[in-house]
């Protein structure tokens, strides 16, 4: 019988205290890149708090570089088989992922991302607690979200898919951005368009048409609902959209379009 984990958060009294001392937590976890025990001293020895939910202990791979694409494959999947069961208000609790962040995917964390100030307080541990960007960009969240909007409306998460968006941060970085993002298959057939056309055309899309597609996407929004295109339709129109990007002039692209997106 596989070994279970319970599942903890990490306590709100803990979670302020860490973001006014981002400097001070940055320093201990470059100091500290092999162990977080130190963690617990910091937080006075009770950093976190009790949950009625397991999951699955799951196996980790310390990727070897920010370019070891089967690691993280490999535990972005594990994860995601190990936590899909969880309810939504413990995916959707920042503190969640923050425990597994100071815990179990500590080394992993460290080996794709470093800890500087700014990435404590943005991205590891962000204000927004539960708001839906916050989890989604935390660095633990992240590889979990990826398999997810990998999945569509299947029951398991296209692997391939999943690498993409490993090796395409900026992609699924702007997709965060996009409120349609929840709707089932849109991601996945964002993701399969643009491997498609890329692999068609020996081209790499670029993030500023990347942005220009998901506009227009969201167009499609304001006429039909999009959840309830059947999964081939909505693929072709993402297509259709994506090969007018790619063909449109990027001087209409206003250099306000480097920010992530616009809702």
């Amino acid at each position: 019988m596989m070994n279970k984990i319970r599942v903890l958060l990490m306590t709100d009294e803990v979670y302020a205290t860490s973001r006014n001392y981002a400097a001070d937590l940055s320093a201990k976890i470059k100091e500290h890149p092999e162990s977080f025990d130190w963690f617990y001293a910091f937080a006075n020895g009770s950093p976190f708090e009790d949950t009625a939910f397991e999951i699955d202990d799951f196996d980790v791979l310390i990727p070897s570089s920010k370019e070891d694409f089967d690691a993280m494959l490999t535990t972005a999947l594990n994860l995601y088989n190990a936590a899909k069961g969880l309810p939504k208000h413990i995916l959707g609790d920042v503190r969640f992922w923050a425990w597994l962040s100071f815990t179990k995917l500590y080394k992993f964390i460290l080996a794709t991302s470093a800890a500087t100030v700014e990435g404590i307080v943005t991205f590891w541990l962000p204000k927004g607690t539960s708001a839906r960007r916050s989890f989604m960009l935390q660095p633990a969240g992240q590889y979990f979200y990826m398999a997810d909007l990998a999945k569509g409306e299947a029951k398991e998460p296209e692997s391939a898919y999943v690498r993409y968006l490993l090796e395409n941060q900026q992609l699924y970085i702007n997709m965060v951005y996009r409120n349609f993002i929840d709707i089932p298959n849109i991601a996945k057939n964002i993701v399969r368009a643009t491997m498609e056309y890329e692999s068609s055309n020996a081209v790499k899309v670029p993030t500023r048409k990347i942005r220009k597609l998901l506009k227009l996407i969201s167009e499609i929004g304001s006429v039909r609902l999009m959840d309830a295109i059947p999964e081939e339709e909505l693929y072709v129109m993402i297509s259709e959209r994506l090969e007018s990007a790619m063909a449109e002039a990027d001087a209409d692209e206003g250099s306000g379009d480097s920010s992530p997106a616009d809702e």
